[in-house]
Formats: C-alpha cells, structure tokens, sequence
C-alpha cells in the first residue's frame, strides 16, 4: 500500500515573500532562520510543522492578510509526495 505526506513547497512560499533569501524571510517573519532555513530549503527533512511558525511564515513573512492565505489553493504551498517505507 502507497503512502504520502505533504511536503511544503519551499521555494515557492520564497518567491511568494518577494525576499531573496531565507535568512531575509526569517527576519520578516521574525522566526528563526535555522526553522525557516528548514522550512524553505529542507522541507524534506520536516515530518511536521508547527501552526504558528508556519502562520507566520505564510502571512508575516509574505505580507499576505490571514483571510488572503486561507484563500489560497493547499496545492500552491504543499505538495503531496509518496513515502518511502
């Protein structure tokens, strides 16, 4: 039987910040860049996010309003990837 998780899409919740790097998302989003390092550029080493780092990644970080967020399709910030046993 297949398995899958969602993986965040790093790279594009980057570009969706209008920042050049992790490291000027951390502070935009004021989370600490080791977690937001992981979160943009290792997402594959994550088996789970914290809510409130991630709320403020997605809205403090990309200057987006909560209500913008919770309007934007799941599939633009996680993908879903199969599981290796």
């Amino acid at each position: 039987m297949k398995r899958y998780t969602l993986r965040l899409k790093g790279r594009k919740i980057l570009e969706l910040s209008g920042q050049s790097n992790a490291h000027r998302l951390s502070l935009r989003a004021q989370v600490s860049y080791p977690t937001v390092d992981r979160y943009i550029n290792r997402p594959e080493t994550l088996s789970s996010y914290g809510c409130e780092t991630l709320a403020s990644i997605l809205i403090d970080g990309t200057g987006k309003t909560p209500e913008e967020v919770l309007d934007m399709p799941m599939s633009e910030i996680f993908e879903i990837v199969e599981v290796e046993d």
